[in-house]
């Protein structure tokens, strides 16, 4: 039974409104004293031409007690509703049990949303602004499917073009036929960043990276293209290491070198048909009108930019899947370009044009400031990642003397995963984050490892309890921080709804550290295998086990594994 379906069903009957019109102004109060739900009359005054006061207590004099509701109560404007909390607890944690890991999902809706990721350009290092993308996305997605979508995940990668040309000029003059033994994508970032000092202080190297472009596009100088291609395929195997190592799939992978020559055979038939313009050599779409400015779309000397390729990207997209919604996970500083594709789109007639979101975050920072991949100051993912898994390794052998080394570096490497993820997550996709490695991996606090900590707390005491009970009863709750806790428990539906709805993967982690924290002052005041008689034991087991399915369907929603041992 969803208590608050219940209660909005007999708000409504009462006061002789839709659901949907109490469900929109139904709030949590915020003691414990005010009720479990309340109703604030305030906006409901112009429609049922009354004074608030009168509302309220028109409507709390026809709801009676019962098996739901406790007392209803008028206080000035509000309508105070209380539940039978051992009712409701009863009801949710057999919920919670049956649907185990689908506790929170919402039914399918039929509906297709391709989330687009990640795109970590080859020839690049993979970063740790990469990381909070391709986290952001991972989760996000998972929400969504919670939500009853159809997710497609698909990756769109830029593997042509300056970027790489700057690479490959400092491959060729300072590196030629050099080939790592390991991590050939992390060294071949490195060799970009040394290509672009180079590019950045010399007019003859931007002229010679300039050629090396054209001779990329042209694709007909063989010995480059050979480079070309095995150097990508060097950044492509980095990834997938490091997709397997995050729990990321993808169901489609795109590269800008399979949509540039579409993109640039639309933009040429948007000029011809006067949907675009010359604007001193370039083919530009003026969208001052729409206070979008002037939106270039192919360069003078004929090059592909990104708006080019996005054209094609998304020509690519429609011709294959029917889509409801098209998000793309994607820094904020790139919102005006996002905002001039949509509305192109919208202008050449393109369905995708109104279905499409750009779900913006904002940057990751270094104490000492912005990074920049083009000059190599850069954490990059890889050397972050062993470091924090190394600082993991010590703290787990310190708490786990008896387990085997393989045993101790897969739990380390789990709670190093956590605290990268929770780190990139916890915040508002778009608030910047300063990323503190160290912090993020304290076992206290708003942490990743803080959460597979509460997890396997309760995991221990299933553990000792042994055999759990079939049955409990729940007419025996009375200890606030029991109730506070199937409370939290009771949310975790409306908080995925609302992370889905609101684009905020964040509101999921931020209600997991509030779960856990419920559960830890539930643990030092709520004995449980020592509790006062075998009923109040099995009920408290029950409202563990409960715990830890409902973090562990918020765990999984943030790309977290739980780990057996801390």
């Amino acid at each position: 039974m969803d208590t608050k379906l219940e209660v909005v069903k007999l708000l409504s009957k009462a006061a002789g409104l839709k659901e949907s019109e109490v469900s929109e102004i139904l709030e949590v109060p915020p003691s414990p004293e005010l009720g479990d739900f309340a109703l604030p009359c305030f906006k409901l005054a112009a429609k049922l031409k009354k004074a608030p006061q009168i509302i309220a207590k028109e409507i709390s004099g026809k709801i009676k007690s019962g098996e739901l509701i406790k007392e209803v109560k008028a206080t000035g404007p509000y309508v105070n509703i209380f539940v039978n909390q051992s009712q409701i607890a009863e009801n949710l944690i057999f919920n919670v049990l049956a649907k185990a890991g689908r506790f929170g999902e919402q039914s399918k809706n039929n509906q297709n949303v391709m989330i687009e990721f990640c795109h970590a350009n080859t020839h690049k290092a993979f970063h740790i602004g990469h990381l909070r993308n391709i986290v952001l996305g991972e989760s996000f997605s998972r929400v969504m499917e919670f939500n009853g979508f159809n997710v497609l995940r698909v990756n769109y990668q830029g593997d042509i073009g300056p970027h790489v040309a700057k690479c490959l000029w400092a491959y060729q003059k300072y590196h030629n036929d050099e080939v790592p033994k390991k991590d050939r994508g992390v060294w071949l970032g490195k060799i970009y960043a040394e290509g672009a000092k180079h590019h950045a202080d010399s007019e003859e190297v931007q002229k010679e990276v300039a050629e090396l472009t054209q001779k990329l596009y042209a694709g007909k100088d063989k010995k480059l293209m050979l480079l070309w291609k095995k150097t990508r395929g060097w950044s492509i195997e980095e990834f997938e290491k490091l997709y397997k190592e995050l729990d990321v799939t993808f169901k489609e992978f795109y590269f800008e070198s399979q949509v540039e020559a579409a993109g640039k055979k639309i933009a040429l038939d948007m000029l011809k048909k006067g949907s675009a313009t010359r604007d001193q050599g370039a083919i530009v779409v003026d969208l001052k009108k729409y206070d979008l400015g002037v939106c270039v779309i192919l360069a003078t000397d004929g090059h592909p930019l990104y708006t080019t390729k996005e054209l094609g990207l998304a020509q690519k997209k429609l011709a294959k899947y029917n889509l409801d919604k098209s998000i793309h996970v994607v820094g904020q500083e790139q919102e005006l370009f996002f905002k001039q594709m949509f509305k192109i789109y919208e202008l050449l007639g393109w369905p995708i044009g109104k279905i499409s979101h750009h779900l913006s975050y904002g940057l990751v920072m270094l104490p000492e400031g912005k990074m920049s991949s083009r000059l190599g100051e850069v954490v990059i993912y890889h050397d972050l990642a062993e470091k924090v898994k190394s600082k993991a390794l010590e703290e787990v052998k310190k708490r786990n003397l008896n387990l085997s080394a393989a045993k101790q570096k897969l739990i380390a490497d789990k709670v190093a995963i956590a605290a990268l993820k929770f780190g990139m997550l916890k915040q508002s996709p778009d608030k910047t984050i300063i990323f503190d490695w160290e912090r993020a991996l304290e076992f206290e606090g708003d942490t990743g490892p803080y959460l597979q900590y509460a997890f396997v707390r309760a995991r221990k005491i299933m553990q000792k309890a042994g055999k759990m009970p079939n049955k409990a009863s729940f007419s025996l709750l009375q200890q606030p921080a029991e109730i506070a806790l199937v409370k939290n428990i009771a949310l975790f539906p409306e908080v995925v709804k609302k992370a889905g709805r609101e684009y905020a993967p964040n509101a999921v982690a931020n209600y997991a550290f509030e779960l856990a924290n419920t559960f830890s002052s539930f643990y030092e005041t709520c004995p449980v295998i020592s509790a006062e008689s075998d009923g109040l034991k099995n009920m408290r087991l029950k409202l563990v086990q409960a715990f830890a399915q409902t973090l562990r369907n918020a765990l999984y929603l943030l790309g977290i594994e739980e780990v057996e041992v801390m």
